[in-house]
């Protein structure tokens, strides 16, 4: 009784109970205030900003073995959220965290709002995620408040490596990459900003490779992600070739079918020589201009160890043909999905579950394909 908001029939099967079912006093109680699944009454009032639901139980003894349950339900008033802020966020600013939030002033008060934005909080890698939590606080009768409580940790990386292979002999790797950088005050950082460049060497020159690349995630304060990268590349190991080139790309999140949903493109110039070809690649000087497009999908939001969610991205490039220029002509195209399934409940054992479908096909004349955009069987055993 007392319900207005919700039908009683939804009400009782989020309750799951049937008629002749052992009774279980806890059930009852995390069904009405609180689950793992989240499907309580409690979480579907607060995500329609019934702040300050509560329900009572009468169990009217029927029976020596029988009991009727009656729910009274206070569903009070709709709570808005009013003034979002925050504390902790000492180097990143206040609005590379707000364009994650789902919480906005003037919506009405949800919990999920509340949970997705904590998800995309975690998301971004620049805050601790043991520390990251919220205070909800009474602005007036109708109205809450929200502060979000972070910690800031270190989420720029440098990285150098060496090692020795059978094909390239002593090789080595130096990277330097701002994960929170920001071009108009790059000593202070925080706009949320990638700054990345690698360099990777092999003995001799049988290989070298430098990459310089900058990421702007969100262009004029939207959704929209613009970026360049600029790189050259030697191998000389049988096969000597030496590729050099640049990308710009352009990528923006969808509210279609869901906001989980976002597509990326790249326009890509890349001047392919190869000197050597080793009897397996034809030699001579290519130019390549392709256009490619990522349709994407995410609910991964522990960057670190996945515990739970899916992706799903598709992949297809488009080189020459007759909308590019360039002597290089194919149509690529790589499908990916991923998994993560927690076994336990506390999600110390996840399984990882991926499938991958790739194929490259030259559509030129010659059937000519560039020596590193072919696929290759084998690897190390290990995702």
């Amino acid at each position: 009784v007392g319900n207005t908001l919700f039908d009683p029939d939804l009400l009782t099967a989020r309750l799951g109970f049937r008629n002749g079912e052992i009774f279980n006093s806890k059930k009852l109680n995390e069904n009405l205030y609180g689950n793992e699944s989240e499907s309580d009454l409690s979480s579907m009032y607060l995500d329609k900003g019934y702040l300050s639901f509560n329900a009572e139980v009468e169990e009217i003894t029927v029976d020596p073995n029988k009991v009727d349950l009656k729910i009274i339900l206070n569903e009070g008033i709709q709570f808005k959220f009013g003034q979002i802020s925050f504390e902790g966020n000492d180097k990143t600013q206040d609005k590379v965290i707000r364009r994650e939030l789902y919480t906005l002033p003037g919506d009405y008060f949800s919990k999920s709002a509340i949970k997705r934005s904590m998800q995309q909080l975690s998301g971004l890698n620049y805050f601790n995620p043991e520390k990251l939590s919220q205070d909800i606080s009474l602005a007036n009768d109708s109205t809450v408040n929200m502060k979000y409580l972070v910690e800031e940790k270190s989420s720029d990386q440098f990285n150098a490596s060496v090692g020795y292979s059978g094909s390239y002999g002593v090789t080595g790797t130096l990277g330097l990459t701002f994960n929170n950088f920001d071009i108009a005050q790059p000593f202070q950082g925080g706009a949320g900003q990638i700054l990345s460049f690698n360099w990777t060497f092999g003995t001799g020159g049988t290989y070298r490779t430098f990459d310089l690349g900058f990421q702007e995630p969100w262009l004029w304060d939207t959704p929209t992600q613009f970026g360049f990268n600029i790189f050259d590349t030697r191998q000389n190991q049988g096969v000597d070739l030496k590729e050099t080139g640049a990308s710009i790309n352009i990528g923006r999140r969808f509210k279609f079918p869901d906001d989980y949903f976002r597509g990326d493109w790249t326009l890509k110039y890349q001047n392919t020589n190869v000197i050597n070809g080793d009897g397996v690649y034809e030699e001579g000087i290519r130019n390549q201009f392709s256009i490619r497009q990522i349709i994407s999908r995410s609910s991964v939001f522990e960057p670190v160890f996945p515990t739970t969610g899916t992706r799903v991205s598709n992949s297809t490039e488009l080189s020459g043909g007759p909308f590019l220029p360039g002597t290089v002509e194919f149509v690529k195209n790589i499908f990916l999905t991923e998994a993560f399934t927690p076994l336990t409940v506390n999600r110390k054992l996840v399984l990882f579950s991926t499938f991958q479908f790739s194929f490259i096909n030259s559509f030129s004349k010659d059937k000519y394909l560039p020596p590193n955009e072919t696929f290759y069987m084998g690897g190390n055993g290990l995702t």
